[in-house]
């Protein structure tokens, strides 16, 4: 004989998370109206000292901004934090000298050089390569790229019409 089903049951098998108590995907990545991609707080204990509170990031951002932070002469101290796994945001401290910047500018130097990180890594891969066998090959990044500037585009659009 078949068991009747509830109708608990058979919504839990046609919505998976509706069996468990797991938070919905989109709020890991999504920002709430209200919400700001980052939030910055004056270290009242610790001169020259802020944290930066970004929201719906991991670990990635937050170790490539501390690794970048760390190679600042004005950084004393950088490092960075992601409470726990179903929080989805990353805490960044810096520390600076306070000679001549402030927390704000260094972070912002630090993704400046990124960013810029980033599109000389694009440039590398958008450049003509040669092959053992002697034969010219271009392997192009997407031009819509965000990360990619208006130099860069041209510069592998004149590789491309080279090829």
């Amino acid at each position: 004989s078949v068991r009747p089903q509830h109708r608990d049951e058979a919504a839990e098998q046609s919505d998976p998370s509706a069996a468990m108590n797991a938070p919905e995907r989109h709020k890991a990545y999504l920002l709430e109206d209200d919400e700001q991609r980052v939030e910055y707080s004056k270290d009242q204990k610790i001169p020259n000292a802020g944290l930066f509170k970004l929201n719906k990031e991991d670990h990635t951002i937050g170790n490539l901004l501390r690794m970048q932070l760390l190679r600042d002469e004005t950084v004393k101290f950088a490092g960075y934090q992601c409470p726990h796994p179903l929080e989805h945001h990353t805490l960044v401290k810096v520390q600076t000298t306070g000679k001549s910047t402030t927390p704000i500018a260094a972070l912002k130097l630090a993704i400046e050089d990124v960013r810029a990180e980033f599109e000389h890594i694009s440039l590398e891969f958008s450049v003509r390569r040669r092959l053992p066998s002697g034969r010219a090959v271009c392997v192009c990044v997407p031009l819509t790229c965000s990360y990619v500037s208006k130099n860069a585009q041209e510069k592998v659009r004149e590789l491309n019409e080279e090829a």
